[in-house]
């Protein structure tokens, strides 16, 4: 069965990422080829810490900060 991914980049986003990761937990539940990948661009805020906390996530993060597109091409 082939794989459906949602990358999402973020930086900086402890504000919001919580929820988002907690809708798309719960819209997803149901589908098993949906695959939900995370990329941290040098987070330096709690980012980190709210994102593993979802055990659904693929967390990739970034050590160098190169914005979208670095995020994208990882």
């Amino acid at each position: 069965m082939r794989k459906v991914s949602i990358l999402i980049p973020v930086h900086n986003e402890e504000k919001i990422i919580g929820e988002t990761l907690m809708h798309l937990q719960r819209y997803f539940a149901h589908y098993p080829f949906v695959e939900v990948i995370v990329g941290d661009d040098g987070s330096t805020d709690k980012t980190a810490a709210i994102i593993k906390k979802y055990k659904f996530v693929r967390y990739v993060p970034l050590k160098n900060r190169g914005g979208k597109p670095a995020v994208l091409a990882s």
